[in-house]
């Protein structure tokens, strides 16, 4: 169970989905160009990050000035833009069945989404329905598994047996990405996945794990990324149940959705499960879409991915000015 809601429970809560390493661009894209006309996204509440989003809710949580960050990383992409093998090769990582392919958050399915940044191999296309399976993926799976709970238990078995390298080398690339080391004062969870049990495991700062090891975890694409090890357990990226886990805001006043890949991955039922609380969710638009290309991992679609963010932020505060907290 999330912690609950605090009683003084009156700002929004912000939801941060998933979506590789143009997904973490187009977060900080969006985050700065809202920053430009008043909005400051830390004033949530409460933050929910999974995977790409645990990224931005981390630097959003310990106030990071995003493009002093932005501007001390190296010229070549640092983090989860490189793993150490190609995570589009055949095997790599688990495919997008066909069967279980639909539209995006309007009308999800009952059932457990693929993860929330899994990569897009070369040839696919942005929806999900014309993505196929191949006999030589290493993680095989039921598409007609129904349910979600077996589902995740499957996925972390098979990534568990595959050998992707030092699970202390992807602590390092995503710590690159966030400009504390430390939990920060404030009601950041940071979702991830047992890779033995299927459970959702939430991170915070009163929890195991260390900000970077909660990162790297909610990040760890099955078949591309190794499982974390925390106290005991090994765990896979949040998105495996739920590309934004949007149901650990429930009970806000308002919960801000921000999902860059809701054109590819869908919401999971628990994602509905809010208490009543209204949302407002942005999303990647068409030419966004298009910035992105067909590997989340690309290098040359990072500078892209942030422009589109940046671009789109004009459009998005007309939709927060009335309802986000004043500034400071």
């Amino acid at each position: 169970m999330p912690p609950a809601l605090p009683s003084d429970n009156s700002r929004p809560a912000l939801v941060l989905g998933g979506g590789g390493a143009a997904g973490v661009m187009w977060l900080f894209g969006l985050t700065l160009g809202l920053r430009q006309t008043g909005i400051d996204l830390s004033l949530a509440r409460r933050i929910v990050g999974t995977s790409a989003g645990a990224v931005l809710g981390a630097n959003l949580a310990g106030g990071v000035d995003l493009a002093a960050l932005l501007a001390s990383l190296p010229a070549e992409p640092p983090a989860s833009s490189t793993p150490s093998h190609d995570p589009t090769r055949p095997g790599a990582a688990e495919p997008i069945p066909s069967s279980a392919a639909g539209p995006g958050p309007s009308n999800a399915p009952e059932s457990t989404p693929p993860s929330a940044v899994e990569p897009i191999r070369p040839g696919a296309t942005s929806n999900p329905a014309d993505a196929q399976s191949s006999p030589t993926d290493s993680l095989q799976l039921n598409a007609a598994e129904t349910d979600p709970l077996e589902r995740r238990r499957r996925i972390g078995a098979q990534a568990l047996e595959l050998d992707l390298g030092d699970p202390a080398d992807h602590i390092a690339r995503m710590s690159q990405l966030v400009g504390i080391t430390d939990w920060p004062d404030h009601d950041l969870l940071i979702t991830a996945v047992d890779a033995t049990t299927g459970e959702l495991r939430t991170w915070t700062r009163d929890g195991k794990a260390t900000l970077p090891e909660a990162i790297a975890a909610s990040s760890a694409i099955p078949g591309v990324f190794p499982a974390i090890p925390i106290d005991g357990s090994h765990f896979l990226d949040g998105g495996l149940r739920s590309p934004i886990n949007a149901d650990l805001a429930a009970g806000a006043p308002l919960i801000v959705i921000l999902e860059p890949f809701a054109h590819v991955f869908r919401r999971a039922a628990t994602d509905r499960e809010l208490a009543g609380a209204p949302t407002i969710s942005i999303t990647a638009d068409t030419p966004a879409i298009t910035a992105f290309g067909s590997n989340l991992f690309d290098p040359a679609a990072l500078r892209p991915a942030f422009e589109a963010g940046l671009r789109q932020a004009a459009e998005a505060s007309t939709r927060l000015r009335d309802v986000w907290p004043a500034s400071r």
